[in-house]
């Protein structure tokens, strides 16, 4: 595994690598002594004295979640603000990508992947459904 890691490592010398090792991203070597300095997490070693810092793979995907939301809405503002878009469309959006990625972030650190994915797919489902019939000039409950 260490010598996977290295040859990763050698392509991208000045990048902290987050190696993927079951439920974790590690970090080892020199990567893990900054990353724990800079994202305040706990340092230890390998059996052979190798340094090690990990994150949960869980919290890793609801921090990216929540901050892809929070740039969505940080681009829609700089727009915004020059008037380059539509402020009846953008603000609502800008208010649910905020709060959609807070509840996201919270959510997948409580459940289960399985489970997750399964009210993903039931809402693209939905969604799909809704867009198909409504080209037939119907709607679904919950529509106008």
């Amino acid at each position: 595994m260490l010598k996977h890691w290295r040859d990763i490592k050698a392509q991208h010398p000045q990048s902290i690598l987050f190696y993927r090792v079951g439920d974790f991203y590690e970090m080892f070597h020199e990567d893990a002594t900054l990353a724990a300095r800079i994202l305040d997490i706990t340092l230890t070693s390998r059996g052979d004295g190798v340094p090690l810092a990990g994150v949960p793979v869980k919290a890793a995907a609801g921090t990216s979640a929540f901050m892809v939301g929070i740039t969505a809405v940080a681009s829609s503002s700089v727009y915004y603000s020059k008037g380059k878009i539509d402020p009846t469309i953008v603000v609502p959006a800008m208010i649910g990508i905020y709060l959609g990625s807070q509840f996201g972030s919270r959510l997948t650190r409580r459940l289960h992947a399985e489970r997750l994915t399964l009210i993903f797919v039931l809402i693209l489902a939905y969604l799909s459904l809704s867009l198909y019939v409504k080209a037939f000039g119907y709607t679904l409950p919950g529509q106008q």
